[in-house]
């Protein structure tokens, strides 16, 4: 019996680059989840805990520092990816610890690589 596929949880304000990592991730073979909102990734997490986590660190309901507060209060151990404006990529890559920053938008390959950790053929 095949494992199942590694979920990924995409977590961005604007449907159209929702469902565009939503597209780029089903093609590589991940189970992929969607939210617009920080505190719905939030609850999603605290139930499924995601291999992976794809999020806009501009989300609508909380800020970026606030949203990476709760996630390490909840111990959340996934690989997480922040997608960040250009302007403000090396602003965000100090201050997340062990998260990776990818400017956005983001070539997909650069996506890819990063989510690639829990990557469904690397298993």
């Amino acid at each position: 019996m095949r494992p199942p596929p590694p979920v990924v949880l995409v977590v961005h304000p604007d449907e159209e680059a929702r469902t565009t990592l939503y597209a780029l991730l089903a093609q590589e073979g991940y189970a992929i989840a969607t939210r617009s909102r920080a505190q719905d990734a939030l609850e999603y997490i605290a139930k499924h805990r995601p291999e992976s986590l794809l999020a806009s660190t501009h989300l609508p309901d909380l800020g970026f520092k606030a949203f990476l507060g709760h996630l390490k209060e909840a111990g959340v151990d996934s690989n997480t990816i922040f997608l960040a404006r250009h302007d403000d990529v090396e602003l965000h890559a100090g201050s997340n610890g062990s998260s990776q920053v990818l400017a956005w938008p983001a070539r997909p390959e650069d996506i890819l690589a990063a989510v690639g950790r829990s990557s469904p053929t690397a298993a």
